[in-house]
């Protein structure tokens, strides 16, 4: 007998959107037994894997703009030392 590997499921490539994604939420909210993980992904076209992801993503906080930077000021030189003779201060 030889043994074969047994093949995963492979997604779509496609990106679900957010309505979808809701929709998964929403789904699962209401019936955890009826739309289980691969019933989700069968209805939607994707991978169990994915449907967990969306149902366990954590809320996405509302990105703050981002303030302006003020522009720095060029640094001014640093006058150099000359250099010490040691030899000559002794």
């Amino acid at each position: 007998m030889s043994k074969r590997k047994q093949e995963k499921p492979q997604g779509t490539g496609k990106r679900l959107t957010e309505a979808q994604q809701l929709k998964i939420r929403e789904l699962r909210k209401q019936d955890p037994d009826k739309w289980t993980y691969c019933a989700l992904a069968a209805r939607f076209g994707c991978t169990d894997g994915t449907t967990h992801r969306i149902i366990n993503a954590k809320p996405k906080a509302a990105k703050k703009p981002k303030a302006a930077k003020p522009k720095a000021k060029p640094k001014a030189e640093k006058p150099v030392a000359a250099p010490v003779d040691k030899a000559a201060q002794q």
